[in-house]
């Protein structure tokens, strides 16, 4: 079947730019259609659980098995067997086509909305691919902030042992007001991933300075050159 999982996104102990890319041709990698064979195989395995009526005319399985198949060959196999267990982990009755097919549509647009985010951490938009040393900084505080918020909501879930529940805490250092901006700069990019309706004129106003501001074309804004 080729890859067998896929972690979640963030994933663990990301640090660097490098993890979210090694995390992103994975996840890129875990996409596509399925072999007939494969679908086939994992649809019968499934179907096991339940009563099947093996009574039934063998042309009528064979039509029925092609009905499956076409509904489900162009998701990946990883969204294929996703699908089959949370089916068989939340439900006592057989499924029928438009179940499987919806849980795996379901798991696939949650892969594809995590590459979205993991692109924008590795490189930014056309309009700001001009890159400054606090801008790649920023992006790496950034995936650095993903690693903490990941190992916090495991450790409220138990999900992690006791030492492990506490990450180490870096020595508490002064935030430049560059530091600062350009990590605000980085929040906004990644909110234009969401429906445009989620970020505010407010926002966009901001987002507008800031560019301006890593472009070169104006002083970094009022609100970053004091301390917060």
């Amino acid at each position: 079947m080729g890859i067998t999982s896929l972690p979640s996104f963030p994933p663990p102990n990301v640090s660097t730019v490098s993890d979210v890319v090694a995390w992103l041709e994975l996840a890129e990698a875990s996409l596509g259609g399925s072999p007939r064979v494969y679908v086939a195989g994992r649809i019968l395995t499934l179907l096991k659980h339940f009563y099947v009526d093996f009574k039934e005319p063998a042309s009528l399985t064979r039509a029925i098995a092609t009905d499956w198949i076409k509904a489900l060959e162009q998701y990946s196999p990883l969204a294929i067997d996703h699908a089959c267990g949370q089916w068989l982990a939340n439900n006592a009755k057989k499924p029928k086509i438009s179940n499987i097919a919806g849980l795996a549509a379901s798991w696939e647009q949650g892969v594809k909305h995590n590459i979205r985010r993991a692109r924008l951490i590795i490189s930014p938009p056309p309009e700001s691919r001009c890159l400054s040393t606090r801008e790649e900084k920023a992006r790496l505080d950034a995936c650095a902030d993903l690693s903490r918020k990941y190992l916090e909501e495991q450790a409220e879930r138990g999900a992690v042992s006791g030492a492990e529940a506490e990450p180490v805490e870096p020595p508490p250092r002064r935030a430049s007001p560059e530091d600062r901006a350009g990590l605000r700069k980085a929040q906004l990019e990644n909110r234009l991933m969401f429906p445009p309706e989620s970020m505010s004129e407010l926002h966009k106003r901001e987002l507008a300075a800031l560019r301006r501001w890593a472009n070169g074309d104006a002083a970094i804004p009022p609100q970053f050159e004091a301390e917060t």
